[in-house]
């Protein structure tokens, strides 16, 4: 009977208790949130400073970038008269080549996948090469592309030294001579002008060629036919030297061009 009475107080005091522990408990604060720390503005990269260089003249060969066909690498010639002439690339004609202070615009007659021959670059120096080499890095303005070159010259003389063909314009259709020295030599007259004399694996040929500054100009050149009537490669080894009117070196190499348009390609054979 007593527990009839006093269990509704019970309970009573129960929840008074509970009521009083929990208005005693203060409530954890709301963490603030902090401010997002603002955008770092990045400073834009220094222009370049310009280059003082010769450029007209100057070959130049890109590096780390390789072909499987002759020469093997890829480059251009800033040729004279504002003339762009590209190395390794004979399906890609150049078209001009311009530098302003530490820009480079160059244009073709299509865009090349391979070596950036068209458009607008930004000119870093890149210091020196292994063999004191000139070197150059052109980056698009975008700069999703970028690419270092070295400065070529000839390693070796151009006059008595055997230029075997490796590259003739059309000359892929055709069947070239085997166990045939082929080959293209520049020789001194007894007046002390420049010929050339060569082998297009049936007869020999030769006549006078001017030289200079990067000219080439064949006078007549005649065949012997002593062996025979000339072969398809013959015949067209000697059309392409007529065709062409400038020349080009690259270390080992020789290239010929008609304008811009690549003719032919060489590369020297030393003897002892």
């Amino acid at each position: 009977m007593i527990f009839r009475y006093t269990a509704p107080i019970f309970m009573t005091l129960l929840v008074l208790l509970f009521f009083f522990a929990c208005a005693g408990v203060e409530e954890a604060p709301i963490p603030t949130p902090e401010p997002e720390p603002a955008p770092v503005e990045m400073a834009p990269e220094p222009e370049p400073e310009a280059l003082d260089l010769a450029w007209e003249g100057s070959v130049w060969i890109a590096e780390e970038m390789s072909v499987s066909h002759f020469p093997g690498y890829m480059g251009f010639e800033l040729g004279k008269g504002g003339q762009l002439r590209l190395i390794g690339l004979p399906n890609t004609q150049g078209i001009d080549w311009l530098v302003d202070g530490n820009r480079m615009v160059l244009h073709s007659q299509n865009r090349s996948p391979l070596l950036p021959a068209q458009g607008e670059f930004r000119i870093f120096d890149a210091g020196k090469g292994a063999k004191n080499q000139q070197r150059i890095r052109l980056e698009t303005l975008d700069k999703t592309l970028s690419l270092t070159f070295f400065q070529s010259r000839p390693r070796v003389d151009l006059i008595e030294n055997h230029w075997i063909p490796q590259f003739l314009r059309g000359g892929e259709s055709i069947p070239w001579p085997l166990n045939r020295e082929i080959h293209l030599m520049f020789l001194p007259d007894a007046t002390g002008n420049i010929g050339l004399l060569g082998y297009g694996g049936v007869n020999r040929f030769r006549g006078p060629v001017d030289l200079g500054e990067g000219r080439f100009t064949p006078g007549r050149i005649a065949s012997s036919r002593k062996t025979g009537p000339g072969s398809e490669f013959e015949e067209l080894y000697i059309r392409r030297l007529k065709e062409s009117n400038h020349i080009v070196r690259a270390g080992d190499d020789l290239f010929l061009y008609q304008e811009t348009l690549p003719t032919a390609g060489f590369r020297v054979r030393l003897f002892d």
